[in-house]
């Protein structure tokens, strides 16, 4: 696990998975970031990951979607 990646493997689906609900891409930039954000911050608390980052678990997040949004 690194700082750039705080979410372990094993978690990795749950939080694909609570992420993608709360990513309402609907609204403007700011408030999407922010939702993704508190997102984020609810799920590592939920997971009593302590050291994980709100923002970058929520960068995490959009890298493992763009990732599954690339073609291989």
């Amino acid at each position: 696990m690194s700082r750039n990646n705080p979410i372990p493997v094993s978690l990795r689906e749950k939080f694909k998975a609570h992420m993608e609900a709360h990513d309402w891409d609907d609204l403007p930039d700011g408030a999407w970031f922010a939702n993704l954000e508190d997102a984020a911050e609810r799920f590592c608390k939920n997971y009593k990951l302590h050291f994980a980052c709100r923002n970058s678990a929520t960068h995490q997040y959009l890298r493992m979607k763009q990732a599954s949004a690339t073609p291989a």
